[in-house]
């Protein structure tokens, strides 16, 4: 799986690039701390499968949780071709 860091992220928001980027983080981490990434969408990971399909597959998917391991580490295989980012 793929990483990327905040700076690479920025450079691509700063460049335009076309990407998907997904907040992952379990509702109660989100309840705990509500700061977004701007741009996210929040998924709820423990549902994927009801959304899994609705990400466009045209450009990459970058996923953001709260620890950068937690989530990642029980990684579906259709998750795996998407790019991880811990969100800090």
């Amino acid at each position: 799986m793929s990483r990327i860091s905040i700076c690479e992220l920025a450079e691509w928001q700063a460049a335009d690039r076309m990407f998907t980027l997904l907040d992952v983080r379990r509702t109660s981490v989100r309840l705990a701390d509500a700061t977004e990434i701007p741009g996210a969408h929040w998924r709820d990971p423990e549902e994927v499968f009801t959304w899994k399909d609705q990400v466009p597959r045209d450009r990459p998917v970058i996923l953001y949780c709260a620890k950068g391991h937690e989530i990642s580490q029980g990684t579906p295989p259709h998750w795996r071709p998407w790019v991880w980012m811990r969100a800090t």
